[in-house]
């Protein structure tokens, strides 16, 4: 048997860990013990949801990276947050390091919640876990805390039915449209939001049922951590909120005590949630456009009847958001027996799951009707396809739905009629758990190996892509799809016409340009396309061959103008791809493309490196349509070495930005990040104003001779006493938990 491969500091930060967590179990099960002779079987029903948590999710479970360019994206930005952390910024505003060189403010100042979340998981695991393992962690914990979410809020609706609870519980969690957001869409700010959903809906019923205090701690504490997760998701339950809590409010009570309840709820949620509103208003470079309800409305037609079909096991996309059939049937039945059931909260909750039909399914006329009548800004929130963020919503009504109705003593109450429910909703437990296993089936197939997942996922081929910038007004010019390296995003631009004269790519791989000796020429020459099998593809030659722990620094520059398809370059632990004729093809942008690619005005350099330990060949090839599948000559190249402390503009920290450089004349500064009023520059050790560029980012202006330039992000005074009253006051909540869970006193044996 061979030990555990654990550090000194690893060993002791298990160890603690170990400690703590079964000091909190032991705490959990005295609470437990106290629910008169119940302790066992409620032992057993909690593990049983969180057994079906753990299965639903198992496909998570994996040290390496799982799913595609949404995927990779969010552990790029989760990547960027573990990095600031780790070199001691807090709070995190903007991406700074070499993740996320760009600037990048989505998701973390929109939903900061996933990083947030795997901000504490790196740290409660020691930093011992690579991004895209934390990711996973995040995921399987959400769906955890979802599931024990889901069966403490609909626990005290169904009495001493609790087996109803446990199983809906469990529908819940396992079904489609729960589970498709991570496995179909690579959405995991949706499910993030997931242990805060039951939250609000329990609420709701408490303000329905007892009319109480705690209803209203309930709503806008899931409202603010909704919020925090993912706005649309938000969105959605504020307005079921608001739509059963206010006919409510009008009819019961005085209105000045409403008044006052009304307030204590607001004051909560402005101390918990208020910080995405603060931090979107402060953004001062947002994208503006906005969608048409009735593109919604298309969508909704488009997959009908697909989302209400069994899952495919072999398309993956956005049918798969479904309700289910164990849910739907959930419905059926409730509706059904609704009048039987006589609960003051069943009506509430039942109009409002019949109220998101015509929302999802292609009602004639009415569907359009309502899509088209919906302001835009909604649309943009919730995006084009409703089903991925209201089957969700859908299915938590339902199990509420479900609970109210059929935990109802009126319905449930004889032995017999209670072991048929149960029966009923353990038949539809099967088949929530054959859908769910085809979901993981097909998110298994999109997994690479943790040591893949390494060499991908690192610096040496971190691709931004457009994810990092959409959410600004415009894209640089230079922006790419493919790998793009900061270190090579720093220009130095003419004072007058704002057009760059020095660049670190350029001066990398200077081509037939003037030789500053910034990099060392390695080989040039004529790239020839050699067609492979009559196809589309075309190997280059001649074959690079690279050395590992060298930077490298290619110029191709095309021969056909304009040729269009896909650039690769490819050796074991190096992915270059780009799209031809422009890399940057898609983004929202000014002017004409400058990212790489065939066209005149296009970028011509691209930056090469290999890990390994021995040289190694690059395999280059050219995939494109042409009139015949001849040979032909491509390109001529430049290949360089280069070391990057020699670049004229020398990036010496990324957190904060910090450069040194020799201006041959003042000149602006154009630094990689994208422009927000909120940076502030020091040149020299003075401070001096920041400009936007015609490339939408962040420039500076310099003198003649050497300047040391530092970039700072100072957000405004007030989103940062928004972030720390945010702060103290989860913090807050997390003390309120704890203490709940230590104030119960040691159960006595007789009481087991």
């Amino acid at each position: 048997m061979k030990w555990l491969p654990l550090t000194g500091r690893e060993a002791l930060w298990l160890g603690s860990a170990t400690a703590i967590m079964f000091w909190v179990l032991r705490s959990i099960y005295w609470r437990l013990a106290g629910f008169r002779g119940e302790c066992a079987w409620e032992v057993v029903r909690w593990t049983a949801v969180g057994l079906a948590a753990t299965l639903a999710m198992l496909p998570f479970y994996f040290g390496g990276s799982i799913g595609a360019g949404d995927a990779h994206w969010y552990v790029l930005m989760l990547s960027d947050f573990l990095a600031q952390l780790k070199a001691g910024v807090f709070p995190i505003w903007v991406g700074q390091s070499p993740f996320a060189f760009n600037g990048a403010v989505s998701p973390l100042r929109y939903a900061p919640g996933f990083q947030c979340l795997g901000g504490i998981l790196d740290f409660l695991t020691a930093h011992s876990l690579q991004p895209a393992a934390v990711k996973n962690l995040c995921l399987a914990g959400s769906a955890m805390g979802g599931a024990f979410s889901a069966y403490a809020c609909i626990r005290p609706i169904v009495g001493s039915r609790r087996w109803i609870a446990c199983i809906l519980s469990i529908l819940w969690i396992s079904g489609p449209g729960v589970l498709a957001p991570p496995m179909s869409g690579d959405q995991y700010m949706t499910f993030i939001a997931l242990p805060f959903v039951p939250i609000v809906l329990h609420g709701c019923w408490r303000v329905l049922e007892y009319d109480d205090l705690w209803g209203r701690v309930w709503i806008p504490l899931g409202l603010a951590g909704l919020w925090l997760c993912h706005s649309p998701i938000a969105l959605w339950l504020s307005i079921i909120a608001a739509a059963i809590y206010v006919p409510t409010a009008l009819f019961r009570g005085s209105w000045s005590r409403e008044l006052w309840r009304i307030a204590f709820m607001a004051a909560g949620f402005l101390a918990l949630g208020s910080l995405p509103f603060v931090s979107v208003l402060m953004l001062d470079n947002q994208i503006s456009v906005p969608s048409p309800g009735l593109a919604a409305a298309i969508e909704v037609h488009r997959y009908f009847p697909n989302n209400f079909k069994p899952i495919d096991p072999v398309y993956h996309g956005v049918a798969d958001y479904q309700l289910g059939y164990a849910l739907l049937g959930t419905l059926a039945v409730s509706l059904l027996v609704m009048g039987i059931a006589r609960r003051r909260a069943a009506w509430a909750f039942a109009l409002a799951s019949i109220i998101i039909i015509p929302f999802t399914v292609p009602v004639p006329f009415l569907t359009d009707a309502i899509w088209g009548l919906l302001p835009s800004w909604f649309v943009t929130i919730n995006n084009v396809w409703p089903m991925q963020r209201l089957f969700l919503v859908w299915s938590a009504l339902v199990a509420f739905t479900g609970a109210i109705v059929l935990g109802s003593p009126r319905v449930s109450g004889s032995f017999w009629r209670h072991a048929l429910v149960i029966s009923a909703l353990l038949c539809g437990t099967a088949w929530s758990a054959r859908e769910a296993h085809k979901l993981a089936a097909k998110v298994r197939l999109t997994r690479s190996s943790p040591e893949q997942t390494r060499i991908m996922e690192g610096l040496n081929n971190t691709q931004l892509g457009r994810y990092a910038y959409s959410s600004f007004q415009s894209t640089p010019g230079y922006a790419s799809h493919g790998y793009m390296d900061g270190w090579f995003e720093n220009r130095l631009l003419d004072r007058k016409s704002l057009e760059p004269f020095l660049t670190n790519a350029d001066a990398a791989a200077p081509g037939d340009g003037p030789d500053a000796g910034y990099s060392t020429l390695v080989s040039r020459g004529m790239m020839t396309a050699e067609d492979i099998s009559q196809s589309m593809y075309y190997f280059l030659r001649p074959t690079l061959t690279l050395e590992p722990g060298k930077r490298y620094a290619i110029r191709i520059e095309f021969l056909d103008t304009g040729i269009a398809g896909t650039l690769q370059l490819l050796e074991d632990t190096m992915f270059r791809e780009y799209i031809l004729p422009d890399s940057g093809s898609g983004m929202d942008r000014r002017g004409p493309p400058k990212a790489f690619g065939s066209e005149q005005t296009s970028g011509k350099v691209l930056p090469l490196s290999i890990l390994g330990k021995a040289p190694a060949p690059v395999k280059a090839l050219i995939i494109t349509q042409r009139a015949t599948n001849e040979n032909f000559t491509a390109a001529r190249y430049w290949l360089y070495t280069y070391e990057r402390e020699n670049l004229p503009i020398r990036v010496e920290s990324w957190m904060p930005y910090r450069v040194r450089l020799d201006s041959p004349r003042p000149a602006f500064l154009e630094t990689p990040r994208v422009w927000l009023k909120d940076w502030r520059a020091i040149v020299n050790g003075l401070p001096v104003k920041t400009d936007r560029s015609p490339e939408d980012l962040v420039m500076v202006p310099v003198e003649v001779g050497q300047n040391t330039v530092t970039l700072q992000f100072h957000p405004p005074l007030i989103l940062r006493i928004s972030f720390w009253i945010l702060f103290a006051s989860w913090c807050g909540v997390g003390a309120a938990v704890l203490g709940w869970l230590l104030s119960v006193k040691r159960p006595q044996a007789a009481h087991v």
